[in-house]
């Protein structure tokens, strides 16, 4: 495998990681809880798009505090997909690095 392809192969294998994979559901369906709670008229409306946003800390709050991105919940949801990513390739690359070393340690006695 050549130098340069690398980095895509980490990512692509962090990414395709199933506790990554998994996080990214649950990612997805924590927004669209958050949605469905807030379309509605109930007591919850008001703090449901905080849960998505603390489950994709520190990112998410980055983007969503950054000025002159939108706003709103076009700007939520924009600060929670791309903190739901980031922590997802964090996850996946940080299994697999674990996965690399108990191969290289080898068979334990």
């Amino acid at each position: 495998m050549t130098d340069s392809s690398r980095p895509l192969h980490t990512l692509f294998r962090a990414l395709t990681n199933v506790v990554a994979v998994g996080y990214l559901a649950g990612c997805v369906l924590l927004l669209g809880w958050a949605h469905s709670v807030s379309s509605g008229d109930t007591p919850d409306a008001s703090l449901a798009g905080v849960w998505p946003l603390f489950a994709t800390l520190p990112v998410s709050f980055v983007l969503f505090l950054t000025p002159g991105l939108p706003g709103g919940p076009g700007g939520l949801v924009l600060a929670v997909c791309v903190g739901a990513l980031a922590n997802a390739i964090v996850i996946g690359a940080t299994l697999e690095a674990l996965r690399s070393d108990r191969r290289r340690a080898g068979p334990t006695a």
